[in-house]
C-alpha cells in the first residue's frame, strides 16, 4: 500500500485488490483486539459498580477499597489504552470503504453475464443497467451513472468546480500546508510531496480542461483553484484533550463520591472547580472538532474528483499516489473528528450533571436540613411552650387572688 499507484487501469486495479486483501487482514486482527478490550472494560466497570453498591448497602469501606476504586482505575486505564486501537480499527474500516469505492469506479460493479441474465427473465437488461433496442436480442449499455458523475469535471454530483469554493477555507489551507511542510522530518519526503503537487499544477492537459470548463461556465480560472493543495495539512490537534476525557470524568466522580461520603465541602469545591475547567476545555475542543469535520467533508469530494481527473488524464504516478495518501489521511481524520465531537459532547454533558450535583451538595452543607426544617419546628414548639407557661402562671395568680378575696 505504500507503493506508488499506477494510473493505468489494469495495474491500478491489481494494486487496489492487493491493498484490499491487506486491509481485510488488518481489520480482522484489529476487530479481535477491540473485542477483548471491550470485554475487559465491561468486567472492570461491573466490579466498580458492584463495589459502590456494596459500600452503599453495608456502609463498609472495605468494599470500596477492594472493588470500587481498583475497578474504576482499571476501567480508566483500559479506556486510555483502548482508545488508539479503536481509532485504528475505524481508520482501517474507512480505508477499506475508500478502496472499495475506487475499485468500483475503475472496474464497475460486479454484474452477472448477459446470457445468464437474459435466460432468467426478459427484463434482465434493466437490472444490468442497459437499454433495449428495437429487438429483444439487441442491447447496448451506457456508462454507469456513478462513474459518469465521478469522471465529470464540470457536471454531476461530485464534480470539481462546484466544490472548490466550499473547500478552500482558511482551515483547509492551513491544515494542508502543515501536512506538506511539517509532517515529516525527512526533507526528501517533503520534496516528493511538493513535487507531486507541482506536477499536477503544471500538467498542461489538466489546466487546459480546467480553463475550458470554467470558460464555458462564464468564470475565469483562479490561481487558487489547485494551489490550495500546496498549502495544506490534515491534523487532529485535540488527541491529547481526547485522552483527558476519561481522566477528568473519573477524577470528578471520585471527588463527588468522597464529598458525599465524608461530608467534606472542600472536596465538593475541588470537584466543582475541576468540572468547570473540564467543561471549558471540552467545549472548545468540541467546537474545533466540528469545524475540522466540516472542513474534511468539503475537501473529500474535491480530492475524489481530482483523483478521477488524474486517472482519466493519465497524469504520472506520484501525483496519483499523493492524492491517494491525502484521501486516506482525510478518511482517518474524519473518523477522529467524529469520535472527538461525540466524546467531548458527552464529557460536557456529564460534567454539567456533576456540577448540578455538587451545587446541591453545597446547598446541603451550607444550609443544612436542621436550619431548613428542625429549627422552625423547634421555634414553633418553643412559642407554644411559652404560651402554656404564661397560661399556667395566669391561672396560678388568679387562684391566689381568689384565695385572698375569700
Amino acid at each position: 500500500m505504500t507503493e506508488a499507484l499506477d494510473p493505468s487501469g489494469s495495474a491500478l486495479a491489481s494494486q487496489l485488490e492487493a491493498a484490499a486483501r491487506e486491509v481485510a487482514d488488518k481489520e480482522q486482527v484489529a476487530a479481535r483486539i477491540d473485542a477483548r478490550f471491550m470485554l475487559a472494560r465491561v468486567f472492570a466497570f461491573a466490579s466498580s459498580v458492584a463495589g459502590f453498591l456494596l459500600t452503599a448497602a453495608t456502609r463498609d469501606d472495605r468494599w470500596g477499597w477492594y472493588l470500587m476504586i481498583p475497578g474504576a482505575l482499571a476501567f480508566v486505564a483500559l479506556v486510555i489504552v483502548h482508545r488508539p486501537r479503536r481509532r485504528e480499527l475505524h481508520r482501517i474500516r474507512r480505508l477499506a470503504q475508500l478502496i472499495a469505492r475506487k475499485r468500483e469506479r475503475i472496474t464497475g460493479p460486479e454484474r452477472p453475464p448477459l446470457g445468464d441474465a437474459l435466460a432468467r427473465r426478459p427484463d434482465a437488461l434493466q437490472e444490468l443497467g442497459g437499454a433495449t433496442g428495437p429487438g429483444e436480442s439487441e442491447a447496448y449499455f451506457e456508462v454507469a451513472p456513478h462513474v459518469r458523475e465521478d469522471l465529470a469535471l464540470h457536471d454531476g454530483r461530485s464534480h470539481l468546480f462546484g466544490l472548490l469554493d466550499n473547500g478552500t477555507t482558511r482551515l483547509g489551507r492551513g491544515t494542508l500546508s502543515r501536512w506538506l511542510l511539517r509532517s515529516s522530518r525527512d526533507t526528501g519526503v517533503i520534496r516528493e510531496r511538493q513535487a507531486a503537487v507541482r506536477e499536477l499544477l503544471s500538467a498542461q492537459a489538466t489546466r487546459y480542461r480546467l480553463e475550458q470548463d470554467l470558460n464555458a461556465a462564464g468564470n475565469r480560472p483562479s490561481d487558487d483553484d489547485l494551489e490550495f493543495l500546496v498549502h495544506g495539512d490534515l491534523k487532529f490537534e485535540d488527541g491529547a484533550r481526547l485522552r483527558l476525557v476519561p481522566v477528568f470524568s473519573t477524577a470528578v466522580t471520585i471527588l463527588v463520591l468522597l464529598a458525599i461520603f465524608r461530608s467534606s465541602d472542600g472536596l465538593a469545591a475541588s470537584a466543582l472547580l475541576l468540572a468547570g475547567a473540564g467543561v471549558f476545555i471540552f467545549r472548545r475542543a468540541r467546537t474545533k472538532a466540528i469545524e475540522l469535520r466540516k472542513c474534511l467533508l468539503s475537501l473529500e469530494p474535491i480530492l475524489t474528483a481530482l483523483y478521477a481527473s488524474v486517472h482519466r488524464l493519465a497524469v504520472a504516478a506520484p501525483t496519483s499516489q499523493l492524492l491517494h495518501e491525502l484521501q486516506c489521511r482525510m478518511a482517518a481524520l474524519a473518523e477522529d473528528s467524529t469520535v472527538g465531537e461525540t466524546a467531548f459532547g458527552r464529557a460536557v454533558s456529564r460534567l454539567r450533571f456533576y456540577q448540578a450535583g455538587i451545587i446541591w451538595v453545597f446547598i446541603d452543607y451550607l444550609v443544612s436540613w436542621d436550619l431548613l426544617f428542625v429549627l422552625p419546628i423547634a421555634r414553633a414548639f418553643e412559642k407554644r411552650r411559652a404560651l402554656i407557661i404564661e397560661g399556667v402562671d395566669a391561672l396560678a395568680r388568679l387562684e391566689a387572688l381568689n384565695a385572698l378575696a375569700a
